[in-house]
């Protein structure tokens, strides 16, 4: 298991696919421990909760601390939030 808990670092340090991964415990252990039971073990081990937080469309920055209040990119001007409002009218030739 340690084993597949140092693949599994690797896979999300360099974003590797999930096939990608599966593939690499094959070819490492047999592919006897699956994902499923990596992530498992890993939560049992490192106790994190997720936070989302925004992030401009253009990955310019992330809206918190400073920006928590903003809702345009500081940095290329992108809008935080999707306008949605011209998304749900129906056009009628």
């Amino acid at each position: 298991m340690a084993c597949a808990l140092r693949l599994f670092d690797v896979k999300s340090r360099y974003n590797l696919t999930d096939k990608a991964f599966q593939q690499t415990m094959l070819a490492v252990n047999g592919g006897n421990i699956s994902q499923h039971q990596v992530k498992k073990m890993l939560k049992s081990i490192v106790k994190l909760k997720s936070i989302w937080i925004d992030m401009c469309i253009n990955s310019c920055c992330a809206y918190t601390g400073q920006y928590k209040d903003h809702v345009q990119c500081e940095y290329c001007e992108a809008p935080r939030f999707q306008d949605i409002s011209d998304a749900n009218k129906k056009h009628v030739p």
